[in-house]
């Protein structure tokens, strides 16, 4: 899979450049300031990044690249992305009709909502041994959607409780929507449990009725460990 930067019309660079403007102001105060210093560091800006040249800085950085691929890719070939420091991203825009949540993830969500967050040692590191532990449990179904619950509850829509309760998910710090809604006062943040995280269902295309928190980004790595054993344990009944 390749981008075809000169396929993106007037209106996807619109629509980029207008979802950047809107999440940046969205997070001044609601995000964790380490995506704000990735953006910087790794030159993602209001334009749609060309991933040849992002790859370029990301490789002397960090060691990592980002993969092109075509919409959700099997959990095999997931994992295989992650254990060899290569993150997914999708290459299509969102409907500029989207701006405030998109259904499905697209690049805005992969490359603004992630990309970042590579700049923190913590996060790189559980998204690499994540790939290696989940290309292992690919043969037990049970174990790995188990484990997958985990992975939505930290990367795609966690919270950290670093100067107040901010995101760092790449599903929040991409939508406005659900950023509003996960930081508002009625919605349950109880603290990050391993087994609490591996039995609650993520409800893929709405808003969800609660989020975890986790203290720090240190934590990600025992939580990863934690939730690998307990994917694999007998289910003890999700919280909704």
């Amino acid at each position: 899979m390749f981008q075809e930067y000169n396929s993106y019309t007037a209106d996807d660079h619109a629509t980029w450049e207008r979802l950047y403007s809107q999440q940046l102001d969205a997070l001044r105060e609601r995000g964790h300031p380490s995506h704000g210093a990735g953006l910087e560091a790794f030159g993602i800006s209001d334009r749609i990044p060309e991933l040849t040249r992002l790859n370029e800085r990301l490789r002397a950085a960090v060691g990592w690249t980002v993969e092109p691929v075509t919409g959700q890719v099997p959990g095999e070939v997931f994992s295989e992305l992650l254990r060899s420091r290569r993150l997914p991203t999708t290459v299509h825009i969102r409907s500029g009709t989207e701006l405030k949540h998109s259904k499905v993830p697209d690049m805005f969500h992969d490359i603004f909502g992630h990309a970042p967050l590579l700049s923190i040692a913590a996060y790189r590191e559980f998204l690499e041994r994540f790939g290696e532990i989940s290309g292992r449990l690919l043969h037990d179904k049970a174990a790995s959607a188990r484990l997958g619950n985990g992975f939505k509850w930290t990367i795609e829509y966690g919270l950290i409780s670093e100067d107040g309760v901010r995101a760092y998910g790449a599903g929040l710090m991409s939508s406005a929507g659900e950023l509003d809604h996960a930081l508002g006062a009625g919605v349950p943040k109880p603290p990050f449990d391993p087994r609490a995280a591996v039995d609650t269902p993520h409800t893929p295309a709405v808003y969800q009725r609660q989020y975890f928190v986790i203290g720090g980004f240190a934590e990600l790595g025992e939580h990863l460990e934690h939730m690998a054993r307990h994917a694999q344990a007998p289910a003890k009944g999700g919280r909704r």
